[in-house]
C-alpha cells in the first residue's frame, strides 16, 4: 500500500553531499521505470542513462584529469552536473555537450544557481557530430553503447587540436581491452589501435552501486594521452590498418600463415582489388568459396604467393595475433604496402574514419548528442 511505497521511495533516496557553495547532488528516487530526479525527470536504464553520484568516484575522475587552473575542459555527457560542478572548481572553463534537452536545461539551471554560468558553455548536441572546441582535457561519461564511436572520434582529432589527456568512464570490459597487453585474454584489435594512437592507463574501478540507477556491469576510468605515430608510419591509413587488424583477429589464436594462406582469404583479397560492391554483395562474396566465385584459380594461387611473400618480408608468418605487439602489426602493414597489397575494404561499404578535423570555436552550433553523465 501507500506505506510500502513510501518506504521504498525513502530507501531509494540518494544521500546528498555538499559539492560547491551549497550545491548538492540532486536527490533521486528509484522506481520501476528508473530514477526520478529532483525536478521530476525520469532516467531510463534502457537509454543508458546512469548518473554517477558517488563522491569518491567523482573526485577520482577529477584527480585523474590532473587539471590546472588555466585549463579549458570539454565534458561529454554531463547529465545533471555532478561532475561539472567539480570541474568548475578546478578549471578555468567547461564546455559540456549533452543530448537530453531536459538534462541540458537542468545543468544550466544548476550552474546558474551557484553563480558559475559565465564559465560554463553548455551545448545541446551530439559529441559524435558536433564541431568541438579546443580543450586541454576531455572528461566523458556516456552510454556504454557508444564507447567505440567515442574512442574513434577521439583518435580522429587533429593531434595539434586534440586534448592532451582524456578521462573516460567506460564499461570495465571495454576498458580492459583498451589497456590489454599481448598474450592476455582481453588483447584485441582495440588494444592494438589504442597502442598506436595513445598511451592508455587504467585509473580507477567504479562499482555499479556508485550510479543511480545502478548499471548491470562494472565500470572503470581510463586516461588516454595521444602520442605521435611512429616516424615510418606517419602516413598510415587508419581504415586500411583497421581492416588488416580485423582480418588478423578473425583467428587470433592461429598463426598468420594459416590465416592468410587459406584460399577463401586469398579470394577476399582479390575481391578487394575489384570494383566497389554493395554491403549485400560483399556479404555474399565473403561467404563464397573460390570454386564457386568465378575467379581464376591461377589468380587465387598468385594471390596466395603474394600473401606468403608479405608474411616473410614482415617476419611474422609464424606469429599469432593474440601475442603480437604493435611493432609486428606495423611491420606487416608496411610490408603489404611496399608490395602493393591493399587491405581496405571496397569503398561502397568500408568503414570511414572521419578526416582529422580542426577544433571549432567555443560558440559553434550544436547538433545532437548521445547520452548522460554525472
Amino acid at each position: 500500500g501507500r506505506q510500502a511505497r513510501g518506504t521504498m521511495r525513502r530507501a531509494g533516496r540518494v544521500a546528498v553531499s555538499r559539492l560547491h557553495q551549497g550545491a548538492a547532488l540532486a536527490p533521486a528516487r528509484v522506481g520501476a521505470r528508473g530514477v526520478r530526479t529532483q525536478r521530476g525527470r525520469v532516467l531510463q536504464k534502457a537509454l543508458g542513462q546512469h548518473l554517477l553520484v558517488n563522491r569518491d568516484s567523482l573526485r577520482g575522475i577529477i584527480d585523474a584529469a590532473e587539471l590546472l587552473p588555466t585549463d579549458h575542459v570539454l565534458e561529454v555527457g554531463p547529465g545533471t552536473g555532478n561532475l561539472t560542478v567539480l570541474l568548475l572548481e578546478r578549471a578555468a572553463a567547461v564546455t559540456a555537450v549533452e543530448l537530453d534537452s531536459d538534462l541540458h536545461a537542468l545543468l544550466e539551471d544548476r550552474v546558474r544557481r551557484i553563480g558559475l554560468s559565465e564559465r560554463l558553455h553548455a551545448i545541446r548536441g551530439d559529441f559524435l557530430k558536433t564541431p568541438l572546441p579546443r580543450a586541454d582535457a576531455l572528461v566523458a561519461n556516456v552510454p556504454y553503447q557508444i564507447s567505440s564511436p567515442l574512442v574513434r572520434r577521439l583518435f580522429s582529432l587533429d593531434p595539434e587540436a586534440a586534448p592532451s589527456r582524456s578521462v573516460l568512464l567506460l564499461q570495465k570490459e571495454f576498458a580492459d581491452r583498451m589497456v590489454a597487453q599481448p598474450g592476455t585474454s582481453a588483447y584485441s584489435r582495440l588494444s592494438v589501435t589504442c597502442s598506436l594512437f595513445a598511451d592508455v592507463r587504467m585509473a580507477l574501478h567504479v562499482p555499479p552501486s556508485h550510479f543511480r540507477p545502478p548499471p548491470k556491469v562494472e565500470s572503470a576510468v581510463v586516461v588516454v594521452r595521444p602520442k605521435p605515430l611512429p616516424e615510418a608510419f606517419e602516413d598510415v591509413d587508419f581504415h586500411e590498418f583497421e581492416s588488416m587488424l580485423r582480418d588478423c583477429f578473425t583467428g587470433k589464436n592461429k598463426t598468420l600463415r594459416s590465416l592468410f594462406l587459406r584460399r577463401s582469404f586469398a579470394a577476399r583479397c582479390l575481391f578487394r582489388e575489384q570494383a566497389p560492391v554493395t554491403p549485400a554483395q560483399a556479404s555474399v562474396r565473403r561467404a563464397t568459396s573460390t570454386g564457386r566465385s568465378g575467379l581464376d584459380p591461377a589468380d587465387t594461387e598468385r594471390m596466395r604467393e603474394r600473401l606468403a611473400a608479405v608474411l616473410d618480408a614482415a617476419g611474422v608468418a609464424q606469429q599469432r595475433p593474440n601475442a603480437m605487439p604493435l611493432e609486428a602489426f606495423l611491420q606487416l602493414y608496411g610490408a603489404a604496402r611496399d608490395m602493393g597489397l591493399r587491405w581496405t575494404e571496397a569503398p561502397a561499404y568500408a568503414s570511414r574514419r572521419p578526416e582529422a578535423e580542426p577544433a571549432a570555436e567555443p560558440d559553434a552550433e550544436p547538433a545532437q548528442d548521445q547520452g548522460t553523465g554525472a
